[in-house]
C-alpha cells in the first residue's frame, strides 16, 4: 500500500515536469517560434519561427548566446521578432535565414561574440 503512494508521487512529479517544459514555447494561429540548442554546444542556438501550419518562415543561428526561454523577457523578444519576421514574410513570400533580426533584438553581435551574456 506504502508503495502504490509512493508510485502515485513520482507520477504526478514527472507529468507536472513535462508540464513546465511544455510551456517554454509560444504557439498562436498567427505563428510560432522554436529555440533549439545541444547538450554538447549549450551556448549555440538555432531559432527557427514558423507560419501557421508548421511552415518555416525563417531560421538563424547564434553562436556564444545562451537562451532561457523560461524568462518572459526573453519570449517578448522572440515574439516581437516572430513579427517582424511575419512582416517581411508578406512580402517575400519565401523563407529567409541568418539575417541578423534576432541578433539585433538581443544585443548579439552576429560575429559570436555577445553583449547579452547576462541573460542565462
Amino acid at each position: 500500500m506504502k508503495h502504490s503512494y509512493i508510485l502515485t508521487g513520482i507520477a504526478v512529479i514527472l507529468i507536472s515536469l513535462f508540464v513546465q517544459s511544455a510551456a517554454a514555447q509560444t504557439k498562436s494561429a498567427d505563428g510560432f517560434w522554436v529555440v533549439e540548442s545541444s547538450l554538447a554546444a549549450p551556448r549555440d542556438v538555432t531559432v527557427r519561427f514558423y507560419e501557421e501550419g508548421s511552415v518555416l518562415i525563417y531560421e538563424e543561428h547564434l553562436m556564444g548566446v545562451r537562451m532561457d526561454v523560461s524568462k518572459r523577457r526573453t519570449r517578448r523578444k522572440l515574439d516581437r521578432s516572430l513579427c517582424e519576421v511575419r512582416a517581411a514574410w508578406q512580402v517575400n513570400k519565401r523563407a529567409t535565414e541568418d539575417r541578423g533580426i534576432v541578433a539585433a533584438r538581443f544585443g548579439v553581435d552576429p560575429g559570436g561574440t555577445s553583449s547579452w551574456g547576462s541573460q542565462r
